[in-house]
């Protein structure tokens, strides 16, 4: 019983330092390489990892000002192969302005859901700059609409301010998903009433598309 004991012991030790030491990050790059207002930013996170197979995996994003926080977690095979793996974060257009990208990738064991190792896997950063459209001015993006009330609990009134007609409007949570996406082509009302009773709590993206330019906003959701 002692034997099995102290076997197991070894066994488990030697897993966690598998999944706490078994991944690299080789590279973060950014599509377009000079973004605009009106892009939608793509980041891939290439990564290697020490145990097969790495397609199984997590992962997140969120915006805190002008930085971007991510992370991956792969769930990791027994096999001792290298595995290549990249990690895609597709990002709605951004408000011009310096950002930075922070990743960090952690490793586990088995299927997902699975727990990363004792020690935090490494991380990286991409600095990058959002450039207004072109044709339009940054002035005329920073006036061009406003969230009311926010935080919200139950709706949210999107309000337009300037002389253009927005074309479409779509909102996203900080995973980066989709929520809701609405073309507007009655452009008699100066604003746009959304119902975001049933919604979780947490931040969430609007982003408002016109002929020449594209804006995004945030607002909370209680």
């Amino acid at each position: 019983m002692k034997t099995f004991k102290i076997i197991s012991l070894v066994f488990t030790q030697t897993l966690l330092s598998l999944t706490s030491f078994s991944q690299s990050i080789q590279s973060l790059t950014i599509n377009p390489s000079n973004p605009t207002t009106a892009d939608t930013i793509q980041i891939l996170a290439t990564c290697t990892f020490f145990s097969g197979n790495c397609d199984d995996h997590t992962q997140y994003y969120f915006i805190n000002g002008n930085t971007i926080q991510s992370g991956a977690l792969h769930c990791l095979g027994v096999l001792s192969v290298i595995c290549d793996a990249t990690d895609t974060f597709n990002i709605l257009p951004l408000p011009s302005g310096s950002y930075t990208f922070i990743f960090q990738v952690d490793a586990g064991l088995g299927p997902s859901p699975c727990t990363p190792g004792i020690v935090a896997g490494p991380t990286d950063t991409l600095d990058f700059v959002v450039t207004p459209a072109t044709g339009q001015p940054e002035t005329d993006l920073e006036n061009s609409f406003s969230i009311t009330p926010n935080p919200a609990s139950d709706h949210i009134k999107v309000h337009f301010h300037e002389n253009q007609e927005p074309v479409k409007i779509s909102i996203s949570n900080n995973l980066g998903q989709v929520i809701c996406s609405e073309i507007l082509s009655d452009s008699q009302n100066n604003f746009v009433k959304l119902d975001i009773n049933l919604w979780p709590k947490g931040i969430y993206f609007v982003t408002v598309f016109y002929e020449k330019a594209v804006l995004t906003r945030r607002f909370v959701k209680y």
